[in-house]
């Protein structure tokens, strides 16, 4: 089973990288977290969350530019009510004004994604407010 961090997802745009799965792929706590927990202490930390969005780059660069754009989340306004519009997002950490993100850009990127899942405001996600973040997104899109 492949997870796709959404940056649309949350995923960038939309929330700058939040694991989320391929359409009609089940997923649970479990292995979102077996991909980012690297630390193997059953949560993931803000570090591991930018680790893992900064490792993800390629994987989103789509069209294989080096940039991340409204292109390469071609599925973002299916997300809009949930997270906002992706321009919004890209804005949000565009630093030069060209429109799109760079690897910089993404790594210092704000982590909206991870700030609104962690409700419990400690710095860390746990498996259930992964969970409630995903169903969140799945259910308001």
């Amino acid at each position: 089973m492949r997870i796709v961090p959404v940056v649309l997802v949350l995923g960038l745009a939309l929330g700058f990288f939040l694991p989320l799965p391929f359409a009609g792929q089940a997923i649970g706590p479990g292995v979102v977290m077996s991909g980012i927990d690297t630390d193997g202490d059953g949560r993931i930390s803000k570090d591991e969350y930018i680790a893992y969005r900064d490792q993800e780059f390629a994987r989103f660069d789509r069209n294989g530019d080096g940039l991340l754009g409204p292109v390469d989340f071609p599925r973002a306004s299916s997300y809009r009510r949930a997270l906002g519009t992706l321009d919004e997002r890209i804005n949000a950490a565009d630093k030069n004004g060209d429109g799109m993100l760079s690897r910089e850009e993404l790594h210092d990127a704000p982590t909206i994604a991870f700030d609104k899942a962690d409700t419990s405001k400690n710095g860390y996600l746990s498996s259930t407010e992964i969970e409630n973040m995903r169903s969140t997104i799945f259910g308001i899109r």
